[in-house]
């Protein structure tokens, strides 16, 4: 078998042809040689892109048993044929004078590897489906990095008899804070899929699988497959909401050959490879992938200007042609595909909840930090923003819904609004309360001249002016 070619990505990404018919593929294809600083030191690690890879496909970093030739080893091993049938991102780590530290100096490179693939210089990445696999001795290594960052993980798996205890590895909170915006490292430790593969069921290896059981708040009841001999899953009772997080990461144990081969890859994917790791609210969420095809979406293309467009174009079954329904046009964004947009948003429920909820018309725009939420509160007449973007504030956009009354109102008070709307305010303390009016279609009108302002007695008092004072025996809301 011929040696494949290692190269350096070109320096001028910028020269390269895009492909009109095929917008989301890699710019390159092949092997090719990237370095990282860890700890003061340059580490070399092999990036394999496979022919007609689409940006933001999953990704793979592995740590190979020492004293392999990488480039030999991945072709030898079946990790080259795997990336090539599933189309994904490969990053093959490197390790120093032919041998693994197993202290935890080399999990930091792995993580690392996670950090710099999302660089974006020559090719497209995206956080929320990145898998550590170790193989060998690598298997510490592996365990190591998504024991120390396992909010940065969607998966790990790992082929080998573990040397080392995972109670001894503490977080990477060097790590916490690094990067801007959507690829910030939380670097904290969260719910993780994995599955280990050892020759014995023993030391090591039972300790680890225990440490991931209590991370992942395992059931006791154990469990087997055909493929698996160990199985714990998520505990069925929850003490935490799962509005935007599933409760999913399984621990799996197979006793058995530990030598990676394509068939042990597929075996060990087919759980691990669902599994996705979404940005939300205050925290990084597992989620299985939600399949646009299988969730009953059609992958729809036009040609514009010479180029091929695609989007997922989803309907609830209940619209039927007898009932009139409209077209919902999506334009996404947040540096994904029409298809993780379609996973992350989970926009087939969305749209049958809507349905349940009597709505005959949405249209959904992107979503990410050019979401921006303002209205005219009541009695003002100017707009106010009133969510709180990603970014910090609202961004330069060009796509609006507006709604716009033409109505003419009488200009009479028909209505109130208190001032400020909700505050916190401590036992004794004071704040000063102010109206605006409304008319019958709320336009702003003027305040009436003979308000009284009321309290009940038992949270404070006010004086005819609205300055509120907070009753200092009584804690209430």
């Amino acid at each position: 078998m011929a040696k494949m070619d290692l190269k350096c990505f070109p320096e001028d990404m910028s020269a390269l042809p895009v492909d009109p018919t095929d917008l989301g593929r890699t710019l390159v294809d092949g092997c090719f040689k990237q370095s990282v600083e860890v700890q003061g030191q340059k580490r070399e690690f092999i990036t394999y892109i496979p022919e007609k890879t689409a940006s933001c496909s999953p990704c793979l970093v592995v740590a190979p048993p020492s004293g392999e030739d990488g480039l030999e080893y991945i072709e030898r091993s079946g990790l080259k044929e795997f990336a090539d049938e599933k189309k994904l991102f490969l990053f093959v780590m490197i390790p120093e004078n032919a041998a693994w530290n197993l202290s935890g100096a080399d999990a930091d490179f792995m993580n690392a590897v996670y950090v710099e693939a999302q660089a974006r210089d020559y090719y497209v990445t995206m956080q929320d489906n990145f898998y550590a696999c170790g193989i060998g001795d690598g298997a510490d290594v592996a365990q190591q990095a998504a024991c120390r960052m396992s909010s940065e993980w969607s998966g790990l798996m790992t082929m080998g008899d573990l040397q080392t205890s995972l109670e001894e590895i503490t977080l990477n909170k060097e790590a916490a804070g690094m990067g801007d915006g959507e690829l910030q490292i939380a670097a904290e430790r969260t719910q993780l899929p994995v599955w280990m593969v050892v020759s014995r069921w023993e030391g090591a290896s039972v300790s680890a699988a225990s440490w991931w059981r209590a991370n992942n708040r395992s059931g006791e009841e154990v469990f087997s497959t055909k493929d698996a001999d160990y199985i714990w899953m998520p505990a069925p009772i929850r003490q935490t909401l799962e509005m935007d997080e599933e409760m999913i990461a399984q621990v799996r144990v197979t006793v058995g050959d530990t030598a990676c081969s394509l068939a042990r890859l597929e075996q060990m994917w087919s759980y691990i490879g669902l599994a996705r790791r979404h940005r939300g609210q205050e925290r990084k969420n597992l989620r299985y992938f939600k399949d646009p095809l299988l969730c009953g979406a059609v992958r729809k293309t036009m040609e514009v200007d010479g180029l091929t467009r695609e989007w997922y174009e989803y309907v609830p079954k209940c619209c039927t042609p007898d009932q009139k329904w409209p077209v919902v046009v999506v334009m996404h964004g947040r540096g994904g595909t029409a298809e993780t947009f379609f996973d992350i948003s989970n926009m087939y429920q969305v749209a049958n909840r809507l349905i349940e909820l009597g709505c005959t018309e949405a249209t959904l725009l992107d979503g990410g930090g050019s979401t921006t939420l303002n209205a005219v509160y009541g009695g003002e007449s100017s707009i106010s923003q009133i969510n709180n973007p990603s970014d910090g504030s609202q961004r330069s956009v060009t796509n609006y819904i507006m709604l716009v009354s033409t109505a003419r109102g009488s200009g009479d008070a028909a209505q109130l609004t208190l001032y400020p709307l909700s505050l916190n305010i401590l036992s004794g303390a004071q704040t000063q309360f102010y109206a605006l009016a409304m008319d019958e279609y709320g336009l702003a009108a003027a305040v009436p001249s003979n308000l009284d302002y009321s309290v009940d007695s038992s949270l404070g008092s006010v004086d005819a002016n609205g300055l509120f004072i907070a009753s200092s025996s009584n804690n209430s809301t």
